[in-house]
């Protein structure tokens, strides 16, 4: 799968998106993404020791993949929009690469 670059998002969104989808569109490349245990998603890059870069609130980068998805799916970026079975493959895909530590 190649970078869909007609899609105008950030360097850091595209990362994240090749994480989720476990494809290398950017370098360095995010190697795992962890939610520590008051909400917050740190990243580890490839090359790098530890998660050090913080990405933000967990909420706000579910928020902004959603909001991704949504935007693809009706700009006319996709072939089609996303059916609802892609849809949910998408949102788990992220679910399974994203480690928590979250307890709510």
């Amino acid at each position: 799968m190649s970078n869909p670059t007609n899609i105008q998002y950030s360097g850091k969104m595209c990362a994240l998106v090749a994480y989720v989808l476990d494809q290398c569109w950017t370098n360095p490349q995010i190697i795992e993404l962890i939610v520590t245990s008051d909400g917050f998603v740190l990243a580890a890059v490839e090359g790098d020791c530890g998660a050090n870069d913080i990405i933000g609130s967990m909420d706000d980068l579910r928020h902004n993949f959603n909001r991704l998805l949504d935007f693809a799916s009706v700009a006319g970026f996709l072939p089609a929009p996303l059916t609802k079975a892609e849809r949910q493959l998408a949102v788990q895909l992220f679910n399974d690469r994203v480690i928590s530590f979250h307890y709510s």
